[in-house]
C-alpha cells in the first residue's frame, strides 16, 4: 500500500493514478473531503484498487495521531511526500512596499519555504545513506516546472503534465537519492548550475525577474475576474 500526500491535485493526483494502474493500493491524505471522495472514486473506478482516504491539513499540528491512527494496521511500503502550497503571486506585493521594516516577519514566513526546500534536499540524503543497506530508497525529488492548478503552468517542452512528469520519474527512482524526475529539468538543473552567482545576484538580472514576476501577478489576478 502507498501513502500519498497532498494527493488530490497535480502530481500528487497523478502519483496516485499511476501506482493504482500499476495495481498498488492506495491511502491518499488531503484537505479537502469533496476533493478526497472524487479522487477515490476516479481512482478505484479506473484500476479497480483499493484507496483509503484520511482528511489533515498539515498546516495544523495537531493531526499526527489522527493520522496514525488510520494507517493503523495497514503494510505501508511506499510514502510519497507531495504536501505543499505553492504561493500565488500575491507575495509580488513584497516588491513594490516602501517601509519594508513593518513586514519583515511577513517576509520570513514566505522565505521559510526555500529554507525547508534545501532541508529536506539534505535531510533526504542522510537518510539514504543510512537507510540504504536496509533496502530503503529515501529520493528527493526536485521538479521545476509541471503543469497544474497549482502552478498555472501549461505544458511544453519544458513544463511536463503531471502524468507525464510522475511517469518520468518512476523511471528515475533507482538512479540515486536526488533526482528533477524527467530529462529537460536534469538539463535546466545542469545549466542553472552552471550560471555564475555574479550573474544571478547582479541588479538588472534580478530587475527582469521583478518585472517577470509583476507581469505574472498581474495576468493572474487578471484571469480571477
Amino acid at each position: 500500500m502507498i501513502i500519498i500526500t497532498g494527493g488530490t491535485d497535480g502530481i500528487g493526483k497523478a502519483y496516485a493514478h499511476e501506482f493504482a494502474k500499476r495495481g498498488l493500493s492506495i491511502v491518499l491524505i488531503s484537505r479537502t473531503k469533496e476533493k478526497l471522495i472524487k479522487v477515490a472514486n476516479e481512482i478505484e473506478q479506473a484500476s479497480g484498487r483499493k484507496v483509503k482516504t484520511i482528511q489533515v491539513n498539515f498546516i495544523k499540528r495537531d493531526i499526527y495521531q489522527h493520522i496514525k491512527e488510520n494507517l493503523r494496521g495497514l503494510e505501508i511500503g511506499v510514502l510519497v511526500n507531495n504536501v505543499g502550497m505553492m504561493q500565488k503571486p500575491n507575495p509580488c506585493r513584497f516588491l513594490e512596499m516602501y517601509d519594508i521594516d513593518k513586514t519583515l516577519d511577513d517576509i520570513i514566513n514566505v522565505n521559510v519555504i526555500s529554507v525547508v526546500k534545501i532541508f529536506m534536499e539534505r535531510f533526504s540524503r542522510g537518510c539514504q545513506a543510512e537507510y540504504g543497506s536496509k533496502g530503503i530508497i529515501i529520493q528527493c525529488l526536485m521538479p521545476y516546472a509541471v503543469a497544474s492548478a497549482m502552478s498555472q503552468v501549461n505544458p511544453g517542452i519544458l513544463a511536463k503534465s503531471a502524468k507525464e512528469y510522475v511517469r518520468n520519474s518512476l523511471d528515475c527512482t533507482f538512479l540515486g537519492d536526488q533526482s528533477h524526475g524527467c530529462v529537460p529539468h536534469e538539463i535546466m538543473a545542469y545549466v542553472n548550475g552552471k550560471i555564475p552567482h555574479w550573474i544571478t545576484y547582479n541588479d538588472v538580472f534580478l530587475d527582469k525577474i521583478k518585472g517577470y514576476l509583476q507581469n505574472h501577478a498581474r495576468r493572474y489576478n487578471y484571469s480571477q475576474h
